[in-house]
């Protein structure tokens, strides 16, 4: 059956719900703004119940060879009868483990449903999205650059009252080097950026459409990265 869209009035109790996660999001990390946020696996986003997601993701290894932690948070746009973009930003810090130390990281990404709306009588579980978004890292008076360009499939397995949903991101991924970093970015002769084969795959477990965790996998450019978080839809 087709969720209907859910109209702007929403109960009070999931509006201070709300309010308090990103109050919380604010109070962990410098800059509270899922992405494709540089030092973390690239996210598929989930096709809950829910048109806004909050989140505190955290990234360790791979590329930055360090690890990351931010805040973000996304929105669902409909068009039909179905969610078909999801825009996102997020900010946060990254220590890619050399002699520079912490430095800001930040992103912003779209995906777009690829799959057609779903009929009152079909709803398909599996998901086909473009994914798409562009990284950055400041620090030392430089700035460095990612861009993925993907295909994302995930396949929706509904159970009475959790949700997983896992899936898997192969794409094509452009970075320049990062300044200072312990490894994993390039030598120390690299200063331009180049384009690279990658793929992301993780799995999202939401309790009752309302919260959850999701867990990625990255490779293979500076190694095997992690990531995981937590999530609120509302």
């Amino acid at each position: 059956m087709v969720q209907p869209h859910r109209s702007s009035a929403v109960p009070r109790y999931r509006t201070v719900a709300a309010f308090t996660w990103f109050a919380a999001i604010h109070a962990l990390t410098p800059l509270a703004l899922d992405a494709q946020v540089r030092g973390q696996p690239v996210w598929f986003e989930p096709a809950y119940a829910y048109d806004a997601r909050a989140g505190i993701d955290a990234g360790h290894f791979g590329e930055t060879d360090g690890s990351t932690i931010t805040a973000g948070g996304s929105w669902q746009i409909w068009a039909g009868n179905c969610r078909r973009f999801s825009v996102a930003a997020a900010g946060g810090v990254v220590n890619p483990g050399g002699p520079a130390g912490a430095r800001f990281t930040g992103g912003a990404g779209v995906q777009t449903l690829l799959n057609a709306c779903p009929s009152p009588l079909s709803v398909s579980p599996v998901t086909f999205r473009f994914v798409t978004g562009a990284g950055l890292v400041r620090g030392d008076g430089a700035s460095a650059w990612s861009v993925p360009i993907g295909i994302g499939l995930g396949w929706k397995l509904p159970f009475p009252v959790v949700q997983i949903e896992p899936w898997v991101v192969p794409h094509a991924l452009y970075r320049e080097p990062l300044r200072g970093a312990a490894s994993g970015a390039g030598g120390a002769g690299e200063r331009r950026g180049s384009w690279t084969g990658a793929i992301s795959a993780g799995f999202t477990f939401g309790l009752g459409e309302m919260g959850g965790v999701r867990v990625a996998g990255t490779c293979c450019r500076g190694g095997v990265g992690l990531g995981y978080g937590l999530s609120l839809w509302f």
